[in-house]
């Protein structure tokens, strides 16, 4: 067992020992490091050194990395003789994990643009309801706010898009959206918010939750990863939960063992590790054991763009061979992902013309649409429960929330009530 030395650093100088500790160990048992390592000596004023930096678990005994050529890097390098390098798949057998992760890249994107760094999004449903979070505590406030004015699911993610589309359209400085991000908000709109196209009812459990509010999960430390705080709401681990990138493997240890989930990388700052026993205890042998019984490998993914929809914005002034860069890996993102190509239509269950994709990207959703709001006095809606950081300033905008219980962390609760008087709604999915 390998303790840390007894010294009189700070407790962040014996934080920053620890992670040194870790690098070291995990590198020993033949781990890769990603990232610019700077020794303890070198970061001595720093809380943390290097947070940026993970360790990868690699066999390097497979071909499916080395068949697919992949572009030199450090990652690449890694992975290029191993099969740990993940391509997308279909996801019709599993629909409510495609739109989950169709609804936390686009709030990811939404918050990143606001400079808020969520790190991580994910969403998930349980118990009838659509639950989210963020990794900072400021993502999670931003997104507690939007909670708080939205009753229902359909809002609160329309508003999401609505507010992407026009950052789209700025002039000089419009958001530009990768091809993954450009197909997950085509498809959110029409498979999701859209009836009329028949594909919401492939997505049953997440079309449910959108006639009630949204839970954002925000309690826990500054850091703690998104699953984990929902998985913490809601006191298990829903079946179906989606985010972003893959689970860590400290989330994996945590949350996913034996769910047929390929873990990311190991990060070994202290976030990450929250309640992870030998973390606290600061026994670096240990974890490494604990880590290596539990995670035969890490896996990053293919960059892949599919196909179909790279021709359709072929209008945009975007060529295939522009977009499509095949040989690329990254660990920002999970590439269990939805890509169009396979063996359905993309977006629609008719074939997804130039024209289509034009009009997707010029109109937003602000017309009506089956799910809509239903007059007050309809049915009582469940409140949700949110847990900001701190309130947010207020924008120049309608406001139609219902009354919100919001838990304090010492476990009050407080009531505030919507300007319509605190009356509460139900929004049938019908929309009558």
């Amino acid at each position: 067992m390998t303790q840390p030395a007894q010294t009189t650093d700070s407790p962040a100088r014996a934080r920053a020992r620890f992670i040194e500790q870790l690098y070291d160990e995990f590198r020993r048992r033949r781990w890769h490091l990603q990232g610019a390592k700077a020794t303890w000596d070198e970061t001595r004023d720093a809380p943390i050194p290097q947070m940026g930096v993970t360790l990868h678990r690699v066999t390097t005994e497979g071909e499916a990395g080395a068949e697919l050529g992949l572009k030199k890097g450090k990652l690449a390098d890694f992975y290029a003789d191993s099969d740990n390098v993940v391509e997308p798949r279909s996801y019709g057998s599993d629909r409510e994990g495609q739109a989950l992760r169709w609804i936390s890249t686009l709030v990811f994107k939404y918050l990143n643009h606001l400079d808020l760094n969520p790190v991580e999004v994910q969403a998930a449903v349980h118990d009838g309801a659509l639950y989210i979070a963020a990794n900072s505590g400021k993502g999670n406030t931003e997104l507690a706010r939007i909670a708080g004015r939205y009753k229902t699911g359909t809002q609160f993610v329309t508003r999401i898009l609505d507010e992407l589309d026009r950052l789209g359209r700025v002039p000089g400085t419009a958001l530009t959206f990768s091809e993954r991000e450009e197909r997950h908000r085509a498809k959110l709109r029409l498979r999701i918010l859209d009836e009329s196209t028949g594909w919401d009812e492939d997505y049953p459990l997440v079309c449910a939750t959108l006639t009630e509010q949204v839970v954002v999960c925000a309690g826990g430390e500054e850091g703690l990863h998104a699953e984990r705080r929902i998985s913490r709401a809601v006191g298990v681990t829903p079946t179906h939960i989606a985010g972003v990138k893959r689970p860590c493997v400290a989330c994996y240890l945590d949350l996913f063992q034996g769910r047929g989930v390929r873990p990311g990388p190991y990060w070994p700052s202290e976030a990450a590790n929250i309640d992870i026993e030998e973390y606290v205890d600061r026994d670096v042998t240990e974890l490494a054991d604990r880590i290596e019984r539990a995670i035969p490998n890490t896996y990053v993914t293919l960059l892949y763009a599919c196909p179909n929809y790279i021709m359709a914005l072929s209008g945009r002034g975007r060529t295939k061979g522009e977009a499509q860069k095949l040989n690329s890996v990254t660990d920002e993102y999970n590439s269990d992902s939805d890509t169009g190509d396979d063996g359905e239509p993309l977006v629609t269950k008719r074939e997804l013309t130039v024209t289509q994709v034009k009009q997707l990207r010029k109109e937003p959703t602000g017309g009506p649409t089956k799910r809509k709001a239903a007059e007050d006095g309809g049915r009582s809606a469940k409140k949700a429960k949110i847990e900001p950081e701190s309130e947010s300033e207020s924008e120049d905008e309608p406001e139609d929330q219902s009354e919100v219980e919001i838990v304090t962390p010492t476990g009050a609760t407080k009531r505030k009530l919507s300007n319509d008087g605190g009356r509460e709604t139900k929004r049938p999915r019908n929309g009558t």
